[in-house]
């Protein structure tokens, strides 16, 4: 099963005047629509910035431990908390390999 089907999320994409929009959808209230808005909220850099700071806290090597892209608003920053990604008000406790893995999916995504 894949990240974004455990977390019940469906990606979309959508070309509106010449441009590609991505789209992450939750088919449940809750946790799922968080994720949404913060999946929403990451483009190729930001994706691969924050998947990139996971790997090296999951190896003990240094990291950032705060990422919000300027598309979003405090309540959906992530902190870096081996041996979890927190989602800053939601207080959601994540394990690092479950949301490395959910920002893979995403980037694939965003790249295909």
């Amino acid at each position: 099963m894949s990240r974004k089907s455990e977390f019940h999320l469906s990606f979309s994409k959508a070309l509106i005047d010449g441009i590609v929009f991505h789209f992450c959808n939750a088919t449940q209230v809750g946790q799922p629509q968080t994720f949404a808005v913060i999946l929403e909220g990451y483009d190729k850099f930001y994706t691969e910035d924050l998947i990139e700071a996971i790997e090296n806290a999951q190896a003990g090597q240094h990291f950032d431990d705060y990422h919000h892209p300027d598309s979003l608003t405090d309540d959906f920053g992530i902190t870096i908390a081996p041996p979890n990604v927190i989602i800053s008000s939601h207080n959601y406790h994540i394990p690092l390999q479950v949301w490395k893995e959910l920002m893979q999916e995403w980037l694939v995504f965003l790249e295909a």
